[in-house]
């Protein structure tokens, strides 16, 4: 048989145990799930990635003699970046040489 206790102890246990039911149940709260990874600051946006790739296959269709009108361009390059961001590729802005730039070569 469990000896008596006091109504002010029991009610400082309830209040002790709800303390600790909180206190676990902030701290599963809490959890940060996935690392923050931080963004480079010359990230180029996916719409002008996706754009410029749509104006190059639209350029090599009008050298393969077609035509492709930029709305499927833009879905057939949107596509293909899909395809590359799922294996890690990234776009970043960076300083062309002068050498490799075709305006100048």
């Amino acid at each position: 048989m469990n000896p008596p206790v006091a109504k002010a102890k029991r009610r400082q246990q309830a209040l002790d145990a709800d303390q600790e039911a909180l206190e676990e149940f902030e701290k599963n709260i809490t959890v940060v799930k996935k690392k923050h990874e931080d963004v480079p600051r010359n990230e180029v946006p996916t719409a002008e990635v996706v754009n410029i790739m749509a104006d190059e296959i639209q350029e090599l269709y009008r050298l393969n003699g077609s035509t492709l009108d930029m709305t499927n361009a833009r879905d057939k390059a949107l596509i293909l970046w899909r395809d590359l961001g799922i294996n890690g590729v990234h776009a970043r802005d960076r300083a062309v040489l002068h050498v490799l730039c075709e305006e100048h070569s």
